[in-house]
């Protein structure tokens, strides 16, 4: 099972971009921080390009992807990996859509901490009548850095 999840997580992400239905910019990270602003750091492990936050005991990391297209669209599903390194001690993350006019839905998180890459994934059914959305990905106050990689938004 811990072999398939990763696999079907590829595909999902795969036939997204194949169909042209991916509604992010540059979700793999492939143009490094094309796209992507805040507290983050584009680093490079084994040719595969990633986001980086250094979480902070003082403050609140994020960052963004701002005017994400949903004319006409009723619900998506974002889904990611990340990464928590060992020494990570923190309280966690909290997802944001930011939409036009209709204030922010979240949705928080515990990080897990063992070092290995875990898939999160959330069917947001709010978007309603947005033209634009923005997301938003924040990393709580604590210790440690947390990596993400392979973004994907898809209408549902």
């Amino acid at each position: 099972m811990k072999i398939l999840l990763p696999i079907l997580f590829f595909i999902t992400l795969s036939i997204g971009n194949l169909l042209g239905n991916e509604l992010l910019k540059n979700g793999d990270i492939s143009r490094g921080s094309s796209g992507w602003k805040g507290d983050r750091k584009i680093i490079s492990i084994a040719d595969n390009k990633l986001i980086e936050v250094k979480v902070s005991n003082k403050s609140i990391r994020s960052f963004t992807q701002e005017e994400i297209k949903c004319k006409g669209l009723k619900d998506v599903t974002l889904i990611f990996r990340y990464r928590a390194s060992k020494d990570y001690n923190g309280r966690g993350m909290t997802v944001r859509f930011r939409k036009e006019n209709y204030g922010t839905i979240y949705s928080s998180s515990k990080i897990v901490n063992d070092g290995n890459w875990h898939d999160y994934k959330w069917e947001f059914d709010q978007i309603k009548d947005s033209k634009k959305l923005d997301l938003i990905i924040e990393i709580k106050e604590g210790a440690g850095t947390v990596y993400f990689d392979d973004f994907s938004l898809v209408p549902n």
